[in-house]
Formats: C-alpha cells, structure tokens, sequence
C-alpha cells in the first residue's frame, strides 16, 4: 500500500503545482477585475473625459457670460445717458414755449407803447422842428419874425424859394 500511496503521491505531487498556478491566476483576475470595477479609478476617468470635452464649452461660457454682462452695463449707461439727454431736452423746449408766452403776453403792450410814442413825436416833432430855425430853413420854410414866439412858417406863409 505504501507503493500505492507513492504512487498517488506523485500523481497528486503534480497537482498542487497546476493548482497553485490556477490559484495565482485567479488572484490576478480577480485583482484586475477589482481595479476594473473600482468606483474610484472609473469616477476619476470619467470626471478626465468630461474635463478634457466639457471646459473648453464651459470656459467659453463664462467669457460670453462675461461679455454679456459688460455690454448690459455699457447697454444701461447708454440708456441712461439717452434718458438724460432726453429730459435734458424736453426742459429746453418748455423753456422756450415759457419764453415765447411772456412774449406773447408783453406783445400787446410793446404795441400800444409804439404807438403812443409814435403819436408823441407826430405832435412833438413839428414843435420842436418849428422852434428852431435851422430845421425850419431844412424844411425850407422861414421863421416868422413878427411873432413873437419865432414860429416857421410854411403854410400860411410865403416860402422862400
């Protein structure tokens, strides 16, 4: 029996050689198939893949959000300057329609004052012609000596000529 025993012995010597090569195999599958199936490794592969294709669009994004905002702001300030201008505009108009009704207001008696003055000289300017005899040789009548106020004489008297 001891023959038999040996001779399994050595049958069974074999074995554990391919058995321990087996086991080693499958601890390295099992080791890659861990490191593939790892959470970690997958999440970090991925948050690569979506970095590396994703920020260029996102950094693009932020400049146009950027750039959307200054032209807001330069977009208000034009809106505002234009406002401005607008009642800055408005208020010069209604000045000049106030200043165009106190005109229209003085008008009447800017006229009633031109005509009184125009009648004043109609009867002052004759006198003062008449009471000095240079204007009255001028207006190519003479002074009347018998008077004794010096009138010129022009109508009722004779004129020289």
């Amino acid at each position: 029996m001891y023959v038999f025993f040996t001779a399994n012995l050595q049958q069974i010597g074999g074995c554990p050689d391919r058995v321990n090569k087996t086991a080693a195999e499958a601890r390295q599958a099992a080791f890659a198939a861990r490191s593939q199936t790892d959470p970690q490794k997958y999440g970090d592969l991925v948050g690569e893949t979506i970095d590396g294709r994703i920020n260029d669009n996102l950094v693009r994004m932020a400049r146009m959000i950027t750039d959307l905002r200054h032209a807001t702001n330069a977009t208000g300030e034009t809106l505002q300057k234009a406002e401005e201008d607008k009642f800055a505009l408005f208020r010069q108009v209604r000045d000049r329609e106030q200043k165009a009704d106190r005109l229209k207001r003085r008008l009447p008696w800017f006229g009633l004052g031109a005509v009184l003055v125009a009648l004043v000289l109609t009867i002052a300017l004759p006198r003062f012609y008449a009471s000095n005899a240079a204007t009255c040789a001028v207006l190519g009548a003479r002074v009347d000596q018998d008077n004794k106020r010096g009138r010129c004489l022009r109508v009722l008297c004779r004129v020289s000529r």
